[in-house]
């Protein structure tokens, strides 16, 4: 037994001994944790290494378990994480507090008394990497206060007391899974599962966004939440985004917010976007908002309407967008001075209409393929406008839809996608470089 302590001790000298000589001759600084404490040389909490470290370190930590609360404070290009493919299991928290180019790799963190991982005051260019944050009693993550976060590779942000992750006051989140690996999955959270305030959210492909319910408050209860002049781009690039089970909506835009879906024929992948079965809407915009589907993908089985539309607020839809089988009051409803202009959209097989158009609210809808909904293609009332190809024995006898040119028309604010790939040139770095120099696991 001696003889085997007397190894151990040898073996964990010579790695930290490597280490530290590999480090001094790169002018970097490298710190080993093992919260076991049963290595020697090593520290026994990220915090205590963390209270070593100078700008540039690197720590790693022994795959186990370890209780704490890790603040990094103040700081710049820290990597912290294990070895590949270890893991360590973190009962505490991650707190990113005004620090800027922040890597971290390989941790599943639950905090059981608050929020698993907090990013604020300004904190910048802080990547996740292949972590999970979830069975917290608060948020998965919360993001606040002018930062920006990167969540890559796969993770879990589930099961969690309010939602996965919370964005808000001016950050910007990128979800960056990879192609073929396992996806970002944000569900069965008891809020949201992303709820964005102020802010704006990147979504790459590959995620999963279901199940989270709005708990007995009757607040919440969506996929994706856009509110008060948040945008959202949701582009089907590594894999499909997936939107299904949510209580209420798949995704909420309101207040002033944007969202554009952006799916693979657009980009040139086979990738879609999927909002299926939710509660009683897939998507709502609501209050001056605006949605925008580019060859998006599938709005599908909902109960009162695929997408709601209301409340001085725009649709816009271009390329294959399938709003099939919602078996509600309309595939799509447009009302309250609200406007959409529809173009190569198949609309088909709804309980409802295809397109209802109601209070003092107009439409474009042009080359798409409204057939099959037992409401009839294309519904309005007395207030609505309608601009279509669709002929008069198509949209029907008793149709209430005002069809001539309109002087004045709605203009509608069309752009092309928000797309804003993020500025990897100081970030990869840190990371590149922290994988490099992975030490081999044992």
């Amino acid at each position: 037994m001696k003889e085997i302590c007397n190894r151990k001790f040898l073996l964990g000298a010579m790695m930290f001994f490597c280490l530290f000589f590999i480090a001094n001759r790169a002018g970097a600084q490298y710190l080993l944790v093992d919260c076991s404490g049963s290595t020697p040389g090593t520290y026994s909490s990220i915090n205590y290494a963390l209270s070593a470290a100078s700008n540039g370190a690197y720590i790693y930590v022994y795959p186990g378990t370890c209780y704490e609360d890790v603040n990094i404070t103040n700081v710049s290009n820290i990597s912290i994480g294990t070895w590949w493919p270890g893991a360590v299991v973190l009962h505490g928290s991650f707190t990113v507090n005004g620090s800027n180019n922040v890597f971290l790799y390989g941790f599943s963190i639950i905090s059981g008394y608050g929020n698993g991982i907090n990013v604020y005051r300004s904190s910048r260019n802080v990547m996740i990497d292949s972590c999970s944050s979830s069975n917290n009693s608060g948020y998965g993550a919360n993001i606040n206060g002018n930062s920006s976060v990167y969540i890559q590779g796969s993770g879990n942000y589930s099961s969690n007391g309010n939602a996965g992750i919370y964005l808000s006051e001016n950050s910007t989140l990128w979800l960056l899974p990879w192609t073929g690996g396992a996806p970002i999955a944000v569900n069965n959270n008891a809020q949201f599962g992303v709820n964005v305030d102020q802010s704006d959210l990147y979504v790459y492909g590959n995620t999963q966004f279901e199940n989270n319910a709005g708990g007995s408050s009757n607040y919440g209860g969506d996929g994706i939440q856009l509110i008060r002049g948040s945008r959202g781009l949701f582009l089907a690039l590594s894999g499909d985004n997936i939107v299904s089970g949510n209580q209420y909506a798949g995704i909420l835009i309101d207040s002033h917010s944007e969202g554009q879906l952006v799916g693979g024929g657009y980009l040139g992948t086979s990738f879609q976007n999927y909002v299926q079965q939710n509660g009683p809407v897939g998507i709502v915009v609501r209050f001056g908002s605006q949605l925008t589907l580019a060859t998006a993908g599938y709005v599908t089985g909902h109960s009162e309407a695929g997408i709601d539309v209301y409340g001085n607020s725009e649709l816009t839809t271009n390329g294959n967008n399938f709003i099939q089988n919602n078996p509600g009051q309309a595939a799509i409803r447009i009302d309250g001075n609200s406007q959409a202009q529809l173009y190569n959209a198949v609309i088909s097989g709804n309980g409802g209409p295809g397109v209802q158009i109601l209070g003092n609210s107009s439409a474009v809808v042009q080359t798409d393929s409204v057939t099959s909904n037992s409401g009839g293609p294309i519904v309005c009332d007395t207030s609505a406008y309608l601009t279509t190809d669709l002929t008069p024995p198509q949209l029907g006898p008793g149709n209430l839809c005002r069809t001539p040119t309109i002087p004045g028309l709605h203009r509608f604010h069309t752009e092309s996608p928000i797309f804003n790939p993020p500025d990897w040139h100081r970030q990869k770095a840190f990371e590149d470089a922290f994988r490099r120099n992975l030490p081999k696991s044992k």
